[in-house]
């Protein structure tokens, strides 16, 4: 009996300890599913760190870093390599198709607030020049 409940216990522990990650291509379809179960030397979970939330694209030679997501509603936006003739900007749409947040890089940081608006899933669009990216941002 004890050790039937030890094990029970040990199990619980263990799975309450994994993380499931899923990872999505450019439409925002589920593409893998995978369960990390990251521990330090200690046996302890280690926790996850913002770089898990970060969506990382790319436009013709530009990498472009998107920064959390799933977000409260703050979207941090960083495209490298922009060159100072390029133009980019961000637009953010809901899902009835309305232009939300419309929003030129400062630089190569792009900041977008849509803490105001509902729970839900929106689209990203990143425009670099005539090229674009699109992709799906989940708010909590």
């Amino acid at each position: 009996m004890r050790i039937s409940l030890f094990l029970c216990i040990s199990i619980c522990a263990t799975l309450s300890a994994q993380t499931i990650h899923f990872i999505y291509d450019n439409a925002g379809n589920r593409t893998v599913r995978y369960i990390d179960m990251s521990y330090d030397q200690d046996g302890v979970v280690n926790e996850e760190d913002e770089s898990g939330r970060e969506i990382k694209d790319s436009l013709e030679s530009n990498q472009i870093h998107i920064y959390p997501n799933p977000t409260d509603g703050h979207l941090s936006i960083r495209i490298d390599s922009l060159k100072k003739d390029q133009s980019a900007f961000a637009l953010l749409i809901d899902t009835d198709g309305k232009n939300i947040v419309y929003q030129y890089a400062n630089k190569n940081d792009i900041s977008i607030d849509f803490s105001d608006r509902d729970p839900g899933i929106y689209i990203l669009r990143i425009e670099i020049g005539n090229l674009n990216t699109e992709w799906k941002i989940i708010k909590k």
